[in-house]
């Protein structure tokens, strides 16, 4: 159960700055009015990123504050099972809401110009492809 707290506190504290940076420029990107098909996409992205990244962070929220009262008792199997299921969709919205993140981050450079659209992309695609080799080597 230890590991199940840190585990939360890390992807609470993980998804809440993400989904801050997300906000942000979702934010910026309505307030400057831009109505070009590669400022909706950039916007589409960052706004699918903060709705997925916050409902991580409630989700990891709620079972940070459960915690203490766990500790007390014995949780039935299927208590553990349903932890489990939630465990898993919290790590996915995480993953599907960081990558919506720097799609937002490749699509953004393009509003600027051809290169630095080309390098917001590149930074972007190499950023998806470290944390997914991360994942997989990771024990």
């Amino acid at each position: 159960m230890t590991a199940l707290k840190e585990w939360a506190s890390q992807t609470v504290f993980l998804t809440s700055i993400l989904t801050g940076f997300s906000l942000t420029i979702a934010l910026q990107l309505i307030a400057m009015g831009d109505r070009r098909r590669v400022t909706g996409l950039a916007l589409t992205a960052f706004l699918l990123a903060t709705a997925l990244l916050l409902t991580a962070t409630a989700m990891g929220s709620a079972i940070l504050m459960r915690y203490e009262s766990w500790q007390s008792m014995t949780l039935a199997q299927s208590a553990l099972a349903r932890l489990s299921q939630l465990h898993s969709l919290i790590k996915a919205l995480l993953l599907l809401g960081l990558l919506l993140f720097l799609a937002g981050l490749g699509v953004a450079g393009w509003m600027r110009s051809k290169l630095m659209g080309l390098i917001s992309a590149l930074a972007a695609i190499l950023a998806a492809l470290l944390i997914f080799w991360a994942i997989r080597i990771l024990p």
